[in-house]
């Protein structure tokens, strides 16, 4: 009996953690592969000074055509308020995931053996 519910937890705890990586994983590159896709106003680089600006380098832009073909961001290279609103519920759920996956080992490790 005890190893059944050690075996059912340890499953709990492989899909909670495996689960929570790859949901939050998702939700953060597709935030992030948008934040590199936007272009920055001239005079607006990294400390908001400067003459740089106005369009994506070559490795950005390879960057993000790599994002848009693996279905990470849409053909306009923009998301809506809607997909960036889904993109912090797949983080923010990953997190709990991974959070409840720790709360799991806890338990693992205060079974009997």
């Amino acid at each position: 009996m005890r190893t059944k519910v050690r075996n059912i937890i340890f499953v709990a705890w492989v899909i909670c953690h495996i689960g929570g990586f790859f949901l939050t994983s998702y939700g953060v590159l597709r935030e992030s592969f948008s934040n590199v896709s936007t272009l920055s106003g001239f005079g607006e680089e990294r400390f908001g000074e400067g003459l740089w600006g106005g369009g994506l380098t070559k490795f950005e832009n390879t960057v993000v055509s790599f994002g848009v073909k693996i279905g990470l961001l849409p053909a306009d290279k923009i998301l809506t308020l809607t997909d960036r609103k889904e993109n912090a519920v797949y983080a923010m759920t990953g997190v709990l995931l991974i959070g409840f996956s720790i709360i799991l080992d806890f338990i693992l490790k205060g079974l009997p053996k």
